[in-house]
């Protein structure tokens, strides 16, 4: 099991900016991973990469009462994981289960990220391991 924490992601929506020359990451998703890998270089001695399938729980608290939509902030996480290579990739070859909740009881906003090899789902109602 891994587990980090990180700034308060972005939103899908705020990740990249249309430009001249096509769709670019914007000013607020650079800061916001350049933040992140901050965040992780002071965690790495903690962090082991993952190289098979694996869950992905993401608890979030934010620093205002804005809405948001917590499936919004998914993706930036998940690719921050791919590129400091704690999973391989994101796709359905290797992240199996994403969930993403809101926990207003952590300390201070950001994002509580926990990958844990995934074994499969054993449930009553489905009758075998999905």
């Amino acid at each position: 099991m891994t587990s980090l924490f990180l700034p308060f992601p972005p939103s899908v929506n705020g990740m990249f900016a249309n430009r001249k020359g096509g769709r670019k990451k914007s000013d607020g998703y650079k800061m916001w991973l350049a933040d992140a890998e901050e965040a992780y270089l002071k965690q790495r001695r903690h962090i082991t990469p993952h190289t098979g399938k694996v869950q992905v729980i993401i608890m979030l608290k934010a620093a205002d009462n804005r809405r948001r939509d917590c499936d919004n902030l998914i993706k930036s996480v998940c690719d921050f994981l791919v590129n400091q290579k704690i999973i391989v990739a994101d796709d359905q070859r290797y992240v199996r289960s994403v969930m993403a909740m809101w926990n207003d009881s952590m300390s201070e906003s950001g994002c509580f990220v926990v990958v844990e090899d995934f074994d499969g789902i054993k449930s009553a109602n489905w009758g075998e391991v999905v």
